[in-house]
Order: C-alpha cells, then structure tokens, then sequence
C-alpha cells in the first residue's frame, strides 16, 4: 500500500474510533491485537428478535453472548469487534463494580439487509441488537449497555456511559437547561432515552443530564454515595439533588417531578409492526403509530402519561371493583399480567375504539381512545357480560363517574393540561361550534345542540369549571339526547330490547344512564353481582328488567315532555 493511503486509512479509522456518537455516550474502544476468541458458524432462527434467517459467527464471553452476521465479515473481523466491545463493557463492569446475572445477547447484523436497513440499535430485553457500523462508530453502545446492565435504571446506564465515553460540557447543559421549553427532560425517565420517541437529539442530552448529575454525587457526596445510586440502593432524595444542582449550575428553572421512580420499573423496546414496546409489572403496552408522526403517544410527554396512568389505573380499578363486589374471587383477571396493543394508525372493526379478550387477558386500543378509553376497557377484563347493556354500561359508568376525573383530564401533545373534554362538548352544543359530521343536517344540530346543555343545566349542572362537572348528569343528558335526536328523526327506539339484549348498539349512552341509575338507587355491588354471580335483575334487585327500565325511563323524563 502506498504511503500516502495508509497514512489516509489511519486518519480515517482514528476518526471512526473516537469520534463521539449522536447519543453522546460513546466513542469506539479498540485493542490493538484483537484477543483470540473461539468462534463457531451457526444460523440465527427467525424469532421474536429478527424476522429472519442468517449466518452468523457465534463467541461467548465472561460479558456476553455475541451473533456476528458474516455477510462480508471475516472470522479476524468479527474477533476485533468483539475485543473492542468487551473493552467497554469491561469499563462500565468496573465502574458500575457490576456483572451481570444474565448476559446480555449481542447481535451484530449488516448494514444493509433484507427490508431495509436498521436505522437505530434495538433493545429488546436483555438483546441488543445493532449494525456493523453502529460497532465502529461508537452508537451501539448505550443500547448495549441497558442490555448489560439489565435490571438498572436507564438514567443510571446513560449515565454512566456518558461520564465514562463522552464527557459532557458542563457549560452546555446549563446553557440548555436554562433555555429549553422540554423540562420533562429532567424527568430522566426510561422513555427519555428512547430515540424512536424522543429523536437522538433529545437522548443525547438527557444522557449529558444524567452523566454530570452523576459527577455531581461524587463531588457533593462521595464515591460510596455515588456507589450506592449505580447499585440502585440509594437513600439520597433524588428530587432534591436535582434541585440541588440545578443551582450548582447556575439554572434558574425549577424541576418539577412529577412520577417519581415510576419509570425506573419500565423497560421499552421495540418489536415487529410496533414502534415502543412499555413492560411494567402488571402490563405489556406495544404501541404502533402512523408513519408521520400524527399519533398521540409519539410524544414522549402522552406517552409517558398514558402508562402512568393506566398502570395505577388497573390498581385502582381493582381495589374499587374488590371493594365493591359481593364475591371479589369471581372476578375475572385481578391480579394477572395484561396486555396491551395500541394501535394509533386507524380504528377498529367497525370503527371501534377499543376492544378486550378476557380469555388471553388482552386490550387493543385503536386511535383516539388511549387519551380516554383504557378504564373502560379494563372494566371489561374484570366484569365480562354477555348483556350489552350491562357490560357496556357498566364500562362507560366506572371510566367516567368515579374515573372521570383521572381519565379525562390529560396532557396534550403541547404539553398543558387539557380541560374535561365531556365539559368542552356540553360547551361546544350549547354554542353550536362542535364539528358535527357533514351527514348531520343544520336544523339536527342545532336540536342536538339544545337537547343536551339545556337537559345538563335545567338539572343543576354547571359550565363554571372542570372541578363542577357532575359525571353522572352527563351520562343523563347524552341519554335524553340520544333519545330525542331519534325520535326526532323518525326512528324512535327504546334501545333495550330486554333483560340479556346483546344487541343495537346505539343504545350506549342509554345504557350508561341507565347503570347510573341503578348504581344511584340501589348499589354497585348490586350491578356487579350481575357479572360476577351471572344472577337475573329479579334475583339480585327483587323487580325484572321491565320495572328498572320503566322507573329509569320516568326518572329521566322527570322533569320534560318525553
């Protein structure tokens, strides 16, 4: 090779090596006689991993478990990137004092292959999976890292990959932090090192957070204390060490948690069709969303809301059906692990927002319900019924009368507490802005506007505020809507066809009002009975299905022309 190449190719691999990568955790360490490793050819199976079939060499070391695609790779090849892998992880295994009770897998495939090429490293579980350029230009390394170190918190691994790798301008961050409009990011929560949701900008700053926020428990505490949070044994207030150095960097801003460490007990990756994967204790959450971004979980603020809230939801949801039911025991999936498919790209069969499996414990929930839907269909999961009525009534009961307030009121994608969007609906009929469907004539929607604020207001209700929203009169008013806007149009019904109607299911908001009603005047643990003893109305409330619906139908029409 001629002198003035190789003196070209060295410049070149020196600048691979140790520039840093776009997630600010890691320039490429690189021994320079790689060490022997023993390699045997085998073929990575398709599975839950990677869809499909390839060569690979295989090595496993006293760190991890390595699959080096040979497409293009020669055995000397794969025997280098492994040595300058292991000369990171043996870095961060001394610094953390750390090995791993399970090693991670480590999948190296090529750049280009079948389907296109891998645009990020993957995490899934304890597997990484990344491309041969990613393992030269130092980007594998933090997804590497969560893999190798699989049961600390993501702050922690980023963390620690940034003090030891990149080296974060103090300056800079405080420069940032005192002028960026995404606070949240202080939150260092697992979702904020996940570039799908966040982009790899925002994760490399989050990793600079978090690598001079560790470099400040040394300094202020000691090596024992900042030993003590790698460890995750830590007794420091980490909300007030925030604060703490926040001021120690000169930043006027206040951090303001707002879920803790929930988010240290959530570990994300990602799987075929589903951009995030969210497992937590009690559910698996894999979210797909539409190919431009116009979903409402892509952004990291819903998101994170969205698995707070349904998480403590499903707790919540279950100490008030355990409270409240005469036999808790027969209750369908309390305490079982649930899983959730989010799909924000359309609706379901029939235009459905949701839809539950009681059998294999499963939710799907189709665009526009995870910002309001999920206790409803939780709801389903505990109390199955083969009554349409009562099994969506009850739904629609429990997520908006005693769940109304934590479910309807969550962040938007702008990040500001959105009002109760049952209250902004009364508002928009009673002045006539609400977008109606374009099938929906003028003189119907002016009708449809009146029938609902003025039965919401003649009741007692009121529009002063969110905190005055009396959910029960909603569900009321929707229902003497729904009646008269059906009458109205020719096509009166009743929507009840008897006690175990399973059918015509434009009668929910009838059957919401008609619950309420019989959680009002008799009991909840009376409607639950329903579900969990499969008794009759006659059996649990002493009248059939004809005298409940008669007392209800009167009760509504109290006070108007039916």
């Amino acid at each position: 090779m001629k002198p003035k190449y190789a003196l070209a190719l060295l410049c070149l691999l020196c600048f691979a090596f140790f520039t840093l990568v776009v997630s600010g955790c890691a320039p490429f360490s690189v021994l320079e006689k790689p060490a022997a490793y023993e390699f045997s050819e085998t073929r990575h199976q398709r599975d839950e991993h990677l869809p499909r079939i390839f060569d690979v060499y295989q090595t496993e070391t006293e760190l991890a478990v390595y699959q080096i695609e040979t497409a293009g790779v020669t055995e000397q090849d794969a025997a280098g990137m492994v040595a300058a892998i292991e000369a990171n992880l043996s870095r961060l295994s001394e610094f953390m004092a750390y090995t791993p009770r399970v090693k991670p897998s480590l999948i190296i495939v090529s750049d280009s292959v079948p389907g296109g090429k891998l645009e990020s490293p993957e995490l899934r579980g304890t597997t990484a999976i990344f491309s041969k350029s990613m393992s030269v230009d130092g980007s594998y390394l933090g997804t590497a890292a969560r893999a190798f170190l699989n049961d600390r918190a993501p702050w922690i691994v980023y963390g620690a990959c940034g003090r030891l790798f990149g080296a974060p301008e103090r300056q800079t961050v405080a420069n940032y932090l005192e002028n960026c409009d995404d606070f949240g990011i202080m939150s260092l929560s697992g979702v904020r090192f996940y570039a799908c949701v966040c982009g790899t900008e925002a994760v490399a700053r989050a990793t600079d957070i978090s690598a001079l926020l560790l470099q400040y428990i040394d300094d202020e505490y000691g090596a024992d204390a900042l030993q003590k949070v790698l460890e995750g044994t830590s007794e420091l207030n980490m909300d007030e060490v925030k604060l703490a150095w926040l001021a120690s960097l000169g930043v006027d801003c206040t951090y303001k948690p707002e879920y803790g460490d929930f988010f240290e007990h959530v570990s994300f990756s990602s799987a075929e069709g589903y951009e995030v994967t969210a497992t937590t204790e009690r559910a698996t959450y894999s979210i797909k969303w539409v190919p431009d971004k116009a979903a409402y979980l892509v952004d990291a603020d819903t998101l994170e809301t969205f698995l707070y809230k349904c998480t403590n939801g499903i707790d919540m949801l279950e100490t008030l059906l355990l409270e409240n039911a005469e036999h808790p025991e027969k209750l369908w999936n309390i305490g079982e692990h649930l899983t959730f498919y989010v799909d924000e790209s359309g609706y379901g069969v029939g235009g459905s927002l949701g839809f539950s499996n009681w059998d294999t414990r499963e939710i799907e929930l189709y665009r526009g319900a995870p910002s309001s839907q999920y206790i409803h269909e939780l709801t389903h999961m505990f109390t199955p019924s083969d009554s349409l009525w009562l099994a969506e009534g009850l739904a629609d009961y429990v997520n908006e009368v005693p769940f109304g307030d934590y479910v309807f009121r969550m962040k938007s994608i702008t990040d500001c507490e959105v009002g109760d969007g049952r209250l902004a609906f009364v508002r928009a009929c009673y002045d006539g802005t609400y977008p109606w469907g374009e099938d929906v004539d003028e003189v119907t929607v002016l009708a449809n506007g009146t029938w609902l604020p003025e039965y919401y207001l003649s009741h007692g209700g009121s529009f002063a505020s969110d905190e005055e929203l009396d959910a029960g009169l909603y569900l009321d008013a929707e229902a003497y809507m729904l009646y008269k806007w059906f009458e109205y149009l020719g096509t009166p019904e009743l929507f009840f066809l008897n006690e175990t109607s399973t059918r015509n299911s434009w009668g929910y908001a009838a059957y919401d009002s008609f619950v309420n009603y019989l959680v009002n005047n008799y009991s909840l643990r009376q409607v639950l009975s329903l579900c969990t003893d499969y008794a009759s109305l006659e059996q649990t409330f002493g009248k059939d299905f004809q005298t409940l619906y008669n007392e209800w139908y009167t009760w509504l029409f109290r006070d108007t022309a039916a």
